[in-house]
């Protein structure tokens, strides 16, 4: 790995080790990975060490005190912060847990912080596994309905 003019450089190898981690700590599927291309690498590398003092900082953590809740010395995350060093699959699962956040928010772009939502009911759940198989305007149509249905509730809870 190099660092020049504020850019990270890293080997193919290294490409590659990332893209495992990024397979083994989080729900990748195989296309999302043969998306993946040096420059979406290069920008998640980028945006990694930018998230991980934005969410120190939110957490009113010191890089001594992230360090300690997930087993690294400060000067790790100094040096992970200021793009020195890129931290290991095992670094990134451990800030993911303590930040409470998903390990895709941490590598990759445009990811949200809770793309995690957890439902219980059952039918639900296989209802909305087979949205993806209906057409962009159906899909629309049921965006709308459940925009309504949230803003009617909403309503109702305001007015008491």
């Amino acid at each position: 790995m190099r660092f020049y003019k504020g850019k990270i450089y890293i080997t193919f190898c290294q490409a590659i080790l990332l893209i495992i981690c990024m397979c083994i700590t989080s729900d990748l599927k195989v296309h999302d990975i043969i998306r993946l291309n040096k420059l979406t690498i290069m920008e998640a590398i980028m945006s990694l060490s930018e998230k991980i003092k934005m969410l120190r900082k939110e957490k009113g953590w010191s890089q001594y005190q992230l360090g300690d809740k997930i087993g690294f010395h400060g000067k790790h995350i100094s040096k992970w912060e200021n793009e020195k060093f890129i931290p290991g699959c095992d670094a990134v699962k451990k800030m993911a847990e303590a930040f409470e956040v998903s390990t895709d928010f941490l590598l990759l772009e445009n990811v949200p912080r809770n793309s995690q939502i957890k439902i219980t009911d059952p039918e639900l759940v296989a209802l909305l596994e087979k949205i993806e198989k209906l057409t962009n305007g159906d899909r629309d149509a049921i965006k709308r309905m459940i925009r309504a249905m949230v803003k009617n509730q909403e309503v109702k809870k305001a007015m008491g």
